[in-house]
């Protein structure tokens, strides 16, 4: 499953998918079937059809755009202080401290210094899909914490932070988002 096979530009008069739609030239655009206010989580799609329904979709470019310096200056601060507390623990305790350091860092227990932050991205029923063939699927684990200042939702782990997610509605993607985490994936 890839981007290209939801995007709602390429099956025009389609009106099985559901939720708020953007494009990067009209952000107030909606697709056909969803309502004014919200986004109708609701699922309709015809049985053996073959067409994936998702739950949100958004055009997120333009908020991209306006917070790139801080997400550069968050990327910045991490490899600075990443590379000091190498350089400290390779002068101490020689290539192991440095080996130590390199194995912390590229574990996950330390934050990220790059978190991917699509431009588009789709909610489906267990899974974010972004990028051409990039998927994160939700499970009980991850925890969504909403930044109404900057539009931002941020999808982590225990540990680090694994997606950033701009939207125009932070309230309901937040909402959908921690609706499927908790779900039990096991029974139907």
């Amino acid at each position: 499953m890839t981007l290209k096979d939801l995007n709602p530009d390429r099956r025009k008069g389609d009106t099985s998918e559901q939720g708020s739609t953007r494009s990067a030239a009209d952000p107030t655009k909606r697709m056909a079937g969803s309502s004014s206010k919200g986004s109708n989580t609701k699922e309709k799609q015809a049985a053996g059809q073959g067409k994936i329904p998702y739950k949100y979709y958004d055009n997120v470019a333009d908020l991209k755009k306006l917070d790139r310096w801080r997400r550069v200056k968050r990327s910045v601060t991490l490899a600075i202080i990443y590379i000091v507390a190498s350089v400290i623990s390779g002068y101490f305790f020689g290539v192991p401290g440095l080996l130590l350091a390199w194995i912390i860092i590229t574990s996950g227990l330390v934050p990220k210094v790059v978190v991917p932050t699509p431009d588009a991205y789709f909610v489906i029923e267990d899974a974010v899909v972004y990028g051409s063939r990039k998927v994160l699927r939700l499970d009980k684990d991850l925890k969504v914490k909403v930044d109404k200042e900057r539009n931002l939702i941020s999808i982590k782990s225990k540990w680090m932070t694994l997606l950033f997610l701009y939207t125009h509605e932070p309230e309901t993607l937040a909402k959908i988002l921690s609706k499927l985490a908790t779900l039990d994936k096991g029974t139907s």
